[in-house]
């Protein structure tokens, strides 16, 4: 038996762990992630074409210390969300999810801060879906 007959149980597997975990209160980061990556791993792993259905475009710590990204602080990436948000449709992405919440305005420090962000999550407004929480709902600004 080879890993494709298993991938899409591997997948089932780790999706309702991850679905398990981000619905406890206090998850382990690093686990969700991990099996979050397990099941997109194994999906596509199990797939007969060539071309890939998903791509996971993640910011891990060594992204994080690069130089373009280090002069930011996290709460203030509305430039790099917007950059990315233009690549992933310039490339033909049919979906883009957040999974994050877009729960600080860096029109608070430097007005007008956001609006590329704006202009993009406009342009892709079909296209973008944005994470929420019940404890952190996003700012009214977005």
């Amino acid at each position: 038996m080879g890993i494709g007959r298993h991938a899409g149980l591997t997948a089932l597997v780790c999706a309702g762990l991850a679905a398990a975990f981000a619905y406890a209160a206090e998850p382990p980061v690093w686990l969700e992630g991990l099996l979050s990556d397990a099941a997109v791993a194994a999906s596509a792993s199990a797939r007969d074409d060539a071309a890939p259905a998903v791509a996971l475009v993640a910011i891990d710590a060594r992204s994080l210390d690069s130089p373009e990204l280090a002069k930011y602080p996290r709460a203030m990436f509305s430039p790099i969300w917007a950059q990315t948000i233009a690549g992933l449709q310039k490339a033909g992405a049919k979906a883009i999810s957040f999974d994050l919440v877009l729960a600080f305005s860096g029109n608070r420090i430097k007005p007008r801060f956001d609006n590329n962000l704006m202009r993009a999550l406009a342009g892709a407004n079909d296209l973008v879906v944005l994470g929420r929480s019940s404890r952190m709902p996003p700012l009214k600004e977005y």
